[in-house]
């Protein structure tokens, strides 16, 4: 039996899931103790809600971590609790799904025993911070991931287009593993589906965009009166979101479009039922999980042609891709699925079909433990 510790953000108890990575280590987790038949599985996570340093759930070890600012992550004693357990806990394979677990793994001189499944490119991102928020970011996020795969023996591709931007960055052995989707999104009722009812989900911030979506809807009125755009997420970005507000006001849009916040795993369900599509106009994204979950629901989507988006919604086989830029292109797209929704549907089913095989659990566990197979009969 492999002894694997799965290393990333993973919930507190009675904390709601809060992102993509987390999203998959939750999946990992329990899918292993499901069909995994090679693999123990061990947790490490970060989180500032625990109560001591180190607190042991079961087979969850919480690391006490800072709550405010990415610095003080990194200039307090977080990196030293994350070293000391990775000294400590005994594996065969450690599966890093955060930049912090991959580079003090490496540190730590544990690279052969190393898999980092990359979830975000951080040179990337960093171009839609503000200008001062770039400068801590590249020290702490993008030297640290370029040392990073610069040292790895192993990396998971959750998408092709992270093979795309690690070329001639590492030498790493790549192993294609797409993200996992928990199963009862593909169990999710299609008879309360809403016509005109789209949604977006993610945080609200420039990265993910959501203004232009909001810009383009008055060009959808003009054809379409009747819809709905529900949003769900945390604002990140206060004064972006107040601009958002007024834009909504101006252009008399609050019939049009509703904001949920933060929402739990039950109401994000229950709105992956209710939608006639997702959309994520996002301006940089990996491989979003809501997509791969939107899939399994059996909905289609309407994302931005960037990063990994191009590679999930193949040639408008699963959805539509927009020009995150041009406000005009995501009008277009809205209007055709609104006024096309046989020809929705009929991507919503081949996406679900193209999820049943690429983003099933077992289907996904799976590929994982021939990864960890092959990593530690390497060491």
């Amino acid at each position: 039996m492999i002894k694997a510790l799965l290393a990333g953000p993973y919930p507190y108890i009675g904390q709601k899931i809060t992102g993509g990575a987390s999203a998959v280590v939750f999946n990992l987790h329990h899918g292993f103790y499901k069909y995994g038949n090679k693999v123990s599985i061990k947790v490490l996570s970060g989180t500032p809600e625990a109560k001591e340093d180190y607190e042991i759930h079961e087979n969850i070890i919480y690391i006490k971590k800072p709550k405010k600012a990415i610095g003080s992550t990194f200039l307090s004693m977080y990196p030293f609790r994350i070293k000391s357990q990775i000294r400590k806990i005994e594996f065969d394979v450690i599966n890093a799904h955060s930049l912090d677990f991959a580079y003090y793994g490496i540190t730590e001189k544990k690279a052969d025993n190393l898999v980092f499944t990359l979830h975000g490119v951080t040179w990337e991102e960093k171009k839609y911070l503000s200008k001062w928020s770039q400068i801590g970011w590249d020290i702490l996020y993008v030297k640290r991931l370029k040392k990073a795969l610069d040292n790895l023996k192993y990396l998971i591709a959750i998408n092709p287009y992270v093979r795309d931007v690690v070329k001639g960055k590492t030498k790493a052995t790549i192993f294609d593993i797409p993200n996992p989707v928990p199963e009862p999104l593909f169990e999710l009722p299609t008879n309360i589906t809403k016509e005109n009812r789209m949604f977006y989900i993610g945080i609200i911030g420039k990265r993910k965009n959501l203004f232009n979506l909001i810009k383009a809807l008055p060009h959808v009125k003009k054809e379409v009166k009747d819809f709905k755009l529900v949003v769900a997420g945390k604002v990140r970005d206060k004064t972006y979101f107040e601009q958002i507000q007024k834009y909504i006001i101006k252009y008399e849009l609050s019939n049009n479009v509703e904001f949920l916040g933060t929402i739990d795993e039950e109401k994000k369900y229950e709105e992956f039922s209710k939608m006639s599509f997702l959309i994520l106009p996002s301006f940089q994204e990996t491989a979003p999980m809501v997509i791969s979950e939107a899939f399994a629901a059996g909905k289609p989507v309407i994302a931005s042609n960037v990063g990994g988006t191009q590679y999930m919604t193949g040639d408008n086989e699963r959805g539509l891709l927009i020009d995150p830029f041009d406000e005009m292109d995501i009008a277009e797209k809205i209007l055709y699925f609104l006024e096309n929704p046989d020809e929705a549907k009929k991507m919503g089913r081949k996406a679900k079909r193209y999820a049943e095989i690429e983003h099933s659990l077992k289907n996904v566990i799976k590929r994982y433990e021939v990864a960890y197979e092959e990593i530690s009969n390497q060491t």
